[in-house]
């Protein structure tokens, strides 16, 4: 069953991260910059990852079969498959731009394919390996793909659903203190691990009660202060000497990170109070792109961002949309022919053929 306000949310922040990522963060109306409203790319994927921590629980609660080789095939399906699509493509298309045939760079993407990736540049410490060709949204999937094996030991060895929160979120705790210390980047997983299962305990609570209010949401709320807290000393303690913050970079990006995930949550409990007034005309109608959110993820910023074929038309308005319906059509194609398809051999070849017929059936989540 689909939930269809979180996938009218989820459509909304692959958009938004289009439009952050490909139009200009100066745009002038009446004297006011509105363009200011696009400078918030960060914020979608947080969105993001209190998203999936919902629906992955919601699905797993739903499943029939919780084998660890059905889990894992179902998060792999569904993280790799366009992801190996779009990693050649990344490469052709820098090559295109390049104008010249560049190396592939194999060690930059093996960290990829292992799911090590983040940001390295100077707005985080610590990472391993940059996005491949310098694709910036995929930093985000290797943490999603580390919630997803910290998620299945943890529903499987810890059997009561407040146990597990409190102990991710004494992990989290405890890995933000740390993080303090040595800004790794594992520890930095361990730390927005707090975010991801704020969405599992919010889908736990919906799933008892079809509805969230603010004493259920307590312990995410708990967790998410606790690691706020902790880095916001961290960042006064760091004013202290003298440093000045950006609100993009190390050490407050961090505390932007959490912080958001928390007012998200206040918020989106406090709307629901008075009915979701004013969702169905602002967030639903990027219903539309929910089906190919992934896709336009992990594919606008080559396919759109960093494009020039279209710079012939001489007119910066006809070139975005031109490029705008390319990626359109390659995310549509990806998410709703190749990816089906491809995920239905795996699963044939993967389980066994009741299994496999069920599994396909559950959809793409």
């Amino acid at each position: 069953m689909k939930l269809y306000k979180l996938e009218a949310v989820r459509g909304a922040a692959a958009f938004y991260l289009v439009l952050h990522h490909t139009l200009p963060h100066e745009i002038w109306l009446w004297g006011v910059n509105v363009g200011n409203l696009l400078r918030f790319g960060q914020e979608s994927v947080i969105t993001f990852f209190l998203l999936s921590g919902f629906v992955i629980h919601y699905s797993w609660s739903l499943s029939s079969d919780r084998r660890f080789r059905a889990y894992f095939l179902k998060r792999f399906t569904r993280l790799y498959v366009p992801l190996l699509v779009v990693l050649p493509l990344t490469w052709l298309i820098s090559s295109w731009l390049q104008g010249k045939w560049l190396l592939p760079d194999f060690p930059n993407l093996a960290g990829n394919l292992l799911m090590l990736q983040d940001l390295k540049d100077e707005t985080r410490p610590g990472a391993l390996v940059g996005p491949y060709m310098g694709n910036s949204p995929l930093w985000s999937l290797s943490y999603e793909w580390w919630f997803y094996m910290l998620y299945f030991p943890l529903m499987t060895w810890v059997k009561d659903a407040s146990w597990r929160t409190m102990l991710v979120f004494g992990i989290s705790i405890a890995a933000a203190i740390a993080y303090t210390l040595e800004p790794l980047y594992v520890l930095r997983v361990l730390m927005y691990f707090s975010i991801w299962w704020a969405g599992v305990w919010l889908a736990e609570i919906w799933l008892g009660k079809q509805r969230v209010g603010f004493r259920d949401a307590l312990p995410a709320i708990i967790g998410l202060g606790g690691v706020s807290l902790i880095l916001l000393i961290n960042l006064f303690n760091w004013m202290q000497q003298g440093n000045n913050p950006a609100i993009g970079f190390h050490p407050f990006l961090e505390l932007r990170h959490e912080g958001f995930a928390l007012a998200l949550i206040l918020a989106a409990i406090a709307w629901s109070k008075f009915y979701w007034i004013g969702f169905d005309w602002l967030v639903w109608p990027f219903m539309i792109f929910a089906p190919i959110s992934y896709a336009l993820y992990i594919s606008h910023v080559h396919l759109m961002q960093k494009a020039t074929w279209f710079s012939f038309l001489g007119n910066s308005y006809m070139e975005w949309f031109a490029y705008l319906a390319v990626l359109l059509a390659f995310s549509w194609w990806l998410e709703r022919k190749f990816y089906p398809a491809v995920r239905r051999k795996i699963l044939r070849w993967g389980l066994p053929p009741r299994a496999a017929q069920v599994f396909a059936a559950g959809g793409r989540t």
